[in-house]
């Protein structure tokens, strides 16, 4: 076999294959009915560097950290998991709600499981739309929270 044309050297077959077929989202019970289409969080910590003056030395001062994210569903037609989210997610007052985000992944005898935990989950801001000949109307939730934990 000749030289890869991008320079790259790897095996011509997959090492493990996993079936989206057989991928499922639970965000904490059940999200079947939910049409959930894509979430996404994002979980970061503030670092100061601070110089002193005279010399090279530099100090890290740790920050608290925060997470941010989306959820995006389909609803209308066939939507018929109600709420997404319990309504303390919507609530700044009762200091959001715990969800748990399990991604199960199996297919072709490779099976696994990444569960991810966050605490203090609040709704910022809910969007609505659709398109021409859709018969269904998108729905995007964009949340913080506190803390993230994976296992």
């Amino acid at each position: 076999m000749g030289q890869d044309i991008f320079n790259h050297s790897r095996n011509a077959k997959a090492k493990a294959i996993a079936s989206s077929e057989e991928t499922v989202l639970t965000l904490g019970g059940s999200t079947e009915g939910y049409l959930i289409q894509g979430w996404n969080l994002q979980y970061q910590q503030t670092v100061q560097e601070i110089y002193e003056l005279g010399s090279s030395n530099i100090y890290w001062v740790k920050g608290r950290p925060s997470g941010q994210g989306s959820i995006n569903r389909i609803i209308g037609a066939n939507d018929t998991g109600g709420e997404l989210l319990d309504q303390e997610a919507y609530d700044v007052c009762s200091g959001g709600v715990n969800a748990t985000f399990q991604l199960n992944t199996s297919g072709c005898g490779n099976d696994s499981s990444t569960t991810l935990t966050v605490g203090g989950m609040l709704v910022q801001s809910v969007s609505f739309g659709s398109s021409v000949g859709q018969i269904a109307i998108q729905e995007g939730l964009n949340i913080r929270f506190a803390s993230l934990t994976r296992s």
